[in-house]
Order: C-alpha cells, then structure tokens, then sequence
C-alpha cells in the first residue's frame, strides 16, 4: 500500500513540481490582476482660479451641491467628495491604506454663482491603472464675490483692560503699532464690511506701564466664512495674512488711580509759628473774628477720599496746619499769606488741598493772617 502511494505521489516528481509552480504563478498573476472597486472620501477645497491680466480677484463665500439646500462653507472650508475607484485588486489595495490627500481645486472666477463640474483630472486621475468611475457629487456651485480692502481704524478704542480695581484705578492706553492706529483688511464685500475686532489687555500683576503684544480678537468670532476669506495686513511682516491669525497689535497700558473731589465748607486750620520768647496771636481775615474754619476742597484717590469723608464726621474732623512763614519777624506785628495747596493734611500723603469753588468763583489769591506779637506791656497790662 505504502508503495502505491509512493509511486503515486513520487514518481515524476521534478515534472510535477514545475507543473505546480506553473499553476501557482498562474493563480496569482490573475488574482492580482483581478479588476475590482473601491467607495472613498476626498477631501477638496475649491479656490478661484486667479488671472493675472486682471487687477480683480473673487474670494468663495459658499458652496453647495444642487441637491444642498444652501450655500456653506464647512470650518476648515474642507468639503467630502465621493469617489469610486476602478483598478487592478492590487493596486486597489495598496490605495486603501493610503490617508486621502487634500485636493485644492481652481474654479472660474466671477461675481456671483459659478458651475464647475468635476473631472478625474481635478484628482490627479488617471493613475497608473486606476481611474475614476463615479464622482459623487458630480457638480459644484460656487457663490463669489469681489475682494474689497478696508480700514478698521481707532484701534485704541477696541482696547479692554482687565483684572483690576475699576473703583481705584483708570486705564490708560496707547496703539504703538502699528503706527497708524488702523488695522487694514481686505475680502468679500458682504464679509468685510461686518468685521471688527478687540483687543483686551490683563492688567492682575501689576500697574504697568506696561508693553504688551496683544492677538487682536476677531468679530463675528468663530465665523468660518471670515477665517477663510478675510485677510489682515500685516505691517511688520509687510504681508497678508489669515483672520484666523492676525497680526499681534503692539500696545502700552497704564493704570492711574481715579481722582475723586471732596468739597468741604468746614475746615479748621491751625497755624505753626516759629518758637518765640514772646506770646503772638494769630488772626485770620476774611472769617468772623476768633474763627479758624475755611472752606477748601480735596482731590486724591477714591479711597483716600472715602476715609477722609469719614474723619470728617468723627470729633474734631479735619485739621489743615499752615506752615511757619519763610521770614518771620519776632520783634514786631506782621501779616502773612499761604494757599490751600501749601496746606498739610496729615495721614493723607496722596489726597491734594485745592481751593474751594466759591473761592474761584470769587478769584481769591491767597488768605491772609495777622500775627500780633505782644509785648512784656501789653502782656502785663492784659
């Protein structure tokens, strides 16, 4: 038995082992061969094909299929075109595990809709022996308009500042670039005329001045059709670039403490004479006799101020000292002047002492107070 099968399967065998390697070959060459399909997925962007003999240029503003309902542009401006592709199973396979490139697809250019009907060409088909069967969808509409360049201009009055205390502090800022204060743009009419943009600066570490380079926040924000179709100047790179990257906008911030006034009808002033041997007495004109209260106002920061309305009401209030005069005479009466700006008031070091408002009114100049020095007589016969 066992020789049987040996004779069988044994005999001949060089012959039969090039019959089967024949037979192989033959098995493979026609798979491979084999002819066979495959649905995928490109990804295409459609542009406006741009003559250079012509000083005008289109931006697409939408797109759509004719069976869409409305004309679109998908973040990305990306849109999925469908494909069936026919080829050998080899070559098919090979594609299948390729990631689909995007394809960049010119368009004629002109106002309003266009039509643009795609061909394998746009794919880079045919490809060796593969080629392009089906084209789903197989038309595109384009909606375009003209490029309009515009100016967005007061920049410094875009800018935001944030995180501090608006009750203490003001801002103030300044555009340093670009020099102009202005902002050039440029896109589709209908687009460009409805952008703005904000600038906001943090100030929470500090009072500044400071320098920051700020990205210029861009409104309507998160609009695909802006981001692919407006384009900002920009002035240090001296090149157009995306609204989805602006320029950065160069600016100086510095916060100033918020000035409050502080008008006050009632406020007791104390004289500081030089040391003497002699008792002087001190009289102040333009106030009833033995009065020492004069009107003045106040002017410092918020909070100062607020403290000081409170001193105010305590007992005592507010005491203003008037310094010693430059030259004083210890032998005789004189008469001196001071102004409510040479006033001091103690633990206030930020809060100024200004004239008060009926005293402006009435254009006053200084005050004036007599310093009587009294004698040994006079002393003796008081």
């Amino acid at each position: 038995m066992t020789t049987l099968f040996g004779k069988l399967f044994f005999a001949d065998w060089r012959n039969k082992g090039v019959a089967l390697l024949f037979a192989v070959g033959i098995w493979y060459l026609a798979y491979q061969s084999e002819k066979r399909s495959v649905v995928m997925k490109f990804r295409v962007k459609f542009r406006p094909a741009h003559s250079e003999s012509s000083v005008e240029f289109f931006k697409i503003v939408g797109v759509k299929a004719p069976e869409d309902g409305e004309f679109s542009l998908a973040e990305g401006g990306e849109r999925s075109i469908e494909v069936v592709i026919v080829g050998p199973r080899k070559q098919i396979d090979k594609l299948e595990g390729e990631e689909p490139p995007v394809f960049v697809i010119p368009v004629d250019p002109g106002p309003g809709q266009q039509i643009h009907v795609l061909e394998q060409e746009d794919f880079e088909y045919p490809r060796g022996d593969l080629t392009i069967s089906k084209i789903s969808p197989l038309t595109i509409h384009s909606l375009q308009e003209p490029v309009r360049e515009r100016i967005i201009s007061g920049l410094g009055d875009q800018i935001s500042v944030t995180e501090f205390d608006h009750s203490s502090s003001k801002e103030a800022t300044e555009v340093l670039r670009p020099s102009s204060g202005e902002l050039k743009i440029r896109g589709p009419e209908s687009v460009v005329s409805k952008v703005s943009v904000g600038l906001s600066v943090p100030m929470g570490y500090g009072s500044g001045p400071v320098e920051r380079e700020i990205d210029p926040v861009v409104f309507p924000a998160n609009d695909p059709v802006i981001e692919q179709t407006v384009e900002f100047w920009d002035e240090l790179r001296e090149r157009w670039v995306s609204a989805k990257q602006p320029p950065k906008v160069l600016v100086r911030v510095q916060l100033e403490v918020n000035q409050e006034r502080f008008p006050c009808e009632q406020v007791r002033v104390v004289f500081q004479l030089p040391l003497t041997l002699v008792a002087c007495k001190v009289t102040l004109r333009e106030v009833r006799e033995g009065s020492d209260i004069i009107p003045v106002e106040f002017r410092g920061p918020k909070i100062q101020i607020e403290r000081l309305r409170a001193q105010k009401l305590q007992p005592g209030g507010i005491t203003l000292s008037v310094p010693p005069p430059l030259r004083f005479n210890r032998d005789k009466s004189e008469s001196y002047t001071f102004t409510e700006d040479s006033l001091v008031l103690h633990g206030f070091p930020d809060v100024q002492v200004v004239q008060h408002e009926k005293r402006r009114e009435e254009r006053r100049a200084f005050w004036t107070y007599d310093v009587k020095v009294i004698t040994e007589k006079e002393g003796g016969g008081g």
